[in-house]
């Protein structure tokens, strides 16, 4: 399963606009984003246990560190992850994912 792209959108907000992005910092953004893709796979059947590659896009290297231990709260270790540092659109998102996950057994 290919979860594309998640920004901050609040819950049940259509994420073809941004007027419901979640402007606060970047752990605030980066926990919204995991919790929509975590509802997403949820809808799906799945889960983070089985999310197999993450890309995470950030708008400042400086913030790989505190991204990642965030992160590490959702996703098990075995995870292959890419992370790339990018202009991100819409202006005021601070960090992009997306997510390959296994169906379950």
């Amino acid at each position: 399963m290919f979860v594309t792209g998640q920004i901050a959108n609040k819950p049940g907000s259509d994420p073809r606009t941004t007027s419901e992005l979640d402007m606060g910092t970047l752990e605030e953004q980066t926990v919204r984003v995991l919790e929509n893709i975590k509802a997403i796979l949820e809808e799906a059947g799945t889960s983070f246990d089985h999310v197999v590659k993450r890309n995470v896009y950030l708008t400042h290297a400086g913030d790989f560190d505190p991204d990642y231990a965030i992160m590490a709260r959702y996703f098990s270790s075995h995870v292959a992850s890419t992370g790339i540092v990018a202009g991100l659109v819409p202006v005021g998102a601070r960090v992009e994912i997306d997510v390959i996950a296994s169906a379950p057994n």
